[in-house]
Formats: C-alpha cells, structure tokens, sequence
C-alpha cells in the first residue's frame, strides 16, 4: 500500500489501517479513563470513611445520652408501686411530719414523683453562709 502522507486524513487511515486507529483511540483515552478511575476510587474511600464517622459519630452520642439518661435517674430503692397515688397518700397520711410540710396528700405525691423521674435533687447537709 502506497500511502501519500500529505493526503492522509483519518477517514483514509480509518479505511485502510481500522487497527491503528483503534490502538490511537485506546491510547488516548487511557489517561483519561485512569483518572476517572482514581477519582472514583477516592470518592468510594471517602464515602467509606465518611460513613465510618457518622456511624462512629451516632454510637457516641447514643452512649452520652444513655449515660445522661442513666445520671438522671436515681437509684430506686422502693418499687414503682412505692409510687401509685394510693400508696403515697397512705404514707402522707400516717405522718404528721408530711402533713405538715405538704398540705394535700396530692402535692406530696407530685413531690416523691418528680424525685423519683430525677426532676431535682435534694441536698441534704450543712448550707455554706
């Protein structure tokens, strides 16, 4: 094949030589589809990697409000029936002390009940002047 190289154009090399112009094709793109790959390859690591974080992120703060919730409530050493509106109203009842420092047998219940959901704390001892 006699080819004048002044005359050649893509569409005579496309008809007489399709191979080459194929390895050409591939060459060029190859840079391109490398980077593409890598760039892909980096966005799927930092999606990991972000993920990570967020899941890590989400378990902290499960466990800081698990231990807040678990602070916040204090130890019962009464069972939750020690707490039932008859139950408080009994020991209202059978304590002069109580009656003296709550006037209704409902305002002392409202009292034991926000302690025991940890509402307050009460302090006990010596008050610093």
């Amino acid at each position: 094949m006699n080819i004048n190289f002044r005359d050649l154009t893509i569409a005579v090399l496309r008809d007489h030589r399709p191979d080459m112009v194929a390895e050409i094709a591939a060459e060029a793109r190859a840079p391109v589809e490398k980077e593409r790959d890598d760039a892909a390859a980096k966005a799927k690591t930092a999606a990991t990697s972000a993920e990570s974080a967020l899941n890590n992120a989400r378990r902290k703060a499960e466990a800081a409000k698990t231990a807040a919730a678990a602070q916040s409530k204090p130890a019962q050493s009464e069972p939750a029936s020690a707490y039932s509106p008859e139950a408080l109203k009994a020991e209202w009842l059978g304590s002069d002390k109580l009656k003296a420092e709550f006037p209704e047998a409902e305002d002392y219940a409202a009292y034991r009940r926000g302690e025991a959901e940890g509402r307050f704390k009460v302090l006990h001892g010596k008050v610093a002047a």
